[in-house]
């Protein structure tokens, strides 16, 4: 067997909320990657780029070793707003998988917490490096009060190990639900509690928090389109099924993160769905990548002016709009096809206009049989053997269309139910049933077998594109 070519996408750490991505590996994106690909999720070798801004630093890498065959990777969007705009290749942004800050804030009791706002009251924050989403929100809501940050930096999933060893007074920014449910289970008789999901606040709500990132000189290849759109539409399938907690994924999600309890992964999954976490489309909107950026000036202590307003904008039109199209497409196929009412083909409209000609038939052959029955060995001799040439096209009607096949066994049903019982109900002679049954029975099927045979439209594929 050939060996697969190795497709990776990079990522910061472990999370709970890259369970679509995981999924989609493990279900080896579902079979939509062309033959002889595989995609596997790999970190970075460098400890210190183990943030958002490290990760981009990894894909845009293209001339060390350590990073050859990263293709794609999965951050914080706003990453890419530094990126000079006309130096190539350039990051793509493909795909949202995170649409509302997927972060909570954990402490035990010690500041009333309303607002994003009312983080600034504690001490200290704990978050992720600099280059993190999570010490982007700690800055900022230090600097609109007008303190000077307080941050206390970990690597992922270190938050809740040192808000466990922590004073009162601070507090720490998790992206982790499972890990989340786990501390407070087992600390909860210490009082530490969920003060506020971010998620669900005016600041944090509709913002694109983590999606996935390409690079132009790889997506851009004709002969890797369809790789790209196989991993989108994964992604999509696999957003799906962890929003609502399929059974499947929460097997996978017991055996991928250490065993842990069923009931905890699916309390985890319930917090993603209260914050609205995972979106129910990976098509980038405008309208999210603009509230990320508005976020991301704030978390450095700047305005969202005109400036910023126009240099998002700039950056969305160059580095996402061209490449909507997959992840529109992905939507088309995983989705919309899903709720297409199927009209009716021209052959299965054409099998209703047999009912009529069944009856007619009936009625024509009952006196047909009644009028030739001195001659009724002849007749069913002739009319058997009719029957049986027609009939061989049955087969050949079920492996070409089953619906058709389905639809001909019913009305085969109805005729014979409708000859017995005229046949019952008049008494006719058993030669006159047997010739009238033969007889309607030959013509159906060749009708029926015209109209499997007929010209058939072509369905469009799916495509790159």
């Amino acid at each position: 067997m050939a060996e697969k070519k190795q497709i990776k996408i990079v990522q910061m750490g472990k999370f709970f909320l890259y369970l679509p991505l995981y999924y989609a590996v493990e279900c080896n994106f579902f079979g939509y990657l062309p033959e002889g690909f595989e995609v596997t999720v790999v970190l970075p070798q460098q400890r210190k780029d183990r943030t958002d801004k490290g990760v981009l630093k990894c894909l845009m890498d293209t001339a060390s070793e350590e990073n050859a065959g990263v293709q794609y990777a999965v951050c914080d969007p706003t990453s890419i707003l530094a990126w000079p705009l006309h130096k190539t290749p350039a990051p793509t942004l493909l795909a949202g998988m995170v649409t509302n800050a997927a972060f909570w804030a954990i402490d035990r009791g010690s500041r009333e917490v309303n607002f994003p706002a009312d983080l600034a009251n504690f001490d200290a924050i704990i978050a992720y490096d600099e280059g993190s989403t999570s010490y982007g929100i700690a800055r900022r809501v230090y600097l609109e009060a007008g303190k000077t940050p307080q941050i206390v930096s970990v690597e992922p999933p270190d938050e809740l190990v040192r808000l466990g060893e922590s004073a009162l007074g601070t507090i720490a920014l998790s992206p982790d639900p499972l890990g989340i449910e786990d501390f407070l289970v087992r600390r909860k008789l210490d009082g530490f509690d969920i003060d506020l999901a971010l998620g669900k606040t005016q600041e944090y709500n509709n913002v694109l928090v983590t999606a996935l990132i390409g690079r132009t000189d790889f997506v851009l290849a004709k002969e890797n389109e369809l790789i790209t759109l196989g991993i989108i539409r994964g992604l999509q399938r696999a957003m799906a099924l962890v929003r609502f907690a399929d059974a499947k994924v929460v097997e996978f999600a017991h055996n991928y993160f250490e065993r842990k309890p069923q009931e905890r992964i699916l309390r985890a999954l319930q917090m993603a769905r209260d914050s609205q976490v995972f979106p129910s489309s990976v098509e980038v909107s405008e309208a999210h990548w603009s509230n990320a950026a508005k976020a991301h000036c704030f978390s450095h202590g700047n305005e969202y002016d005109n400036a910023s307003r126009m240099k998002a904008q700039e950056v969305f039109a160059t580095l996402a709009a061209p490449y909507t199209h997959w992840a529109t497409r992905a939507v088309e196929v995983e989705v919309l096809n899903r709720f297409r009412v199927e009209v009716p083909s021209k052959q299965e409209k054409n099998l209703w206009l047999v009912i009529p000609l069944i009856l007619i038939l009936l009625a024509t052959g009952f006196v047909a049989g009644d009028l030739l029955h001195d001659n009724q060995g002849w007749l069913v001799a002739g009319i058997a053997t009719l029957g049986l040439a027609i009939a061989t096209v049955v087969p050949r009607v079920i492996r070409r269309n089953p619906k058709c096949a389905a639809g001909a066994f019913y009305g085969l049903v109805w005729i014979f139910a409708i000859a017995l019982s005229i046949a019952w109900h008049y008494k006719f002679h058993v030669w006159d049933f047997a010739t009238s049954i033969l007889g309607i029975t030959s013509i159906y099927l060749g009708a029926i077998g015209i109209l499997a045979f007929a010209p058939k439209a072509d369905k469009p594929g799916v495509t790159g594109r």
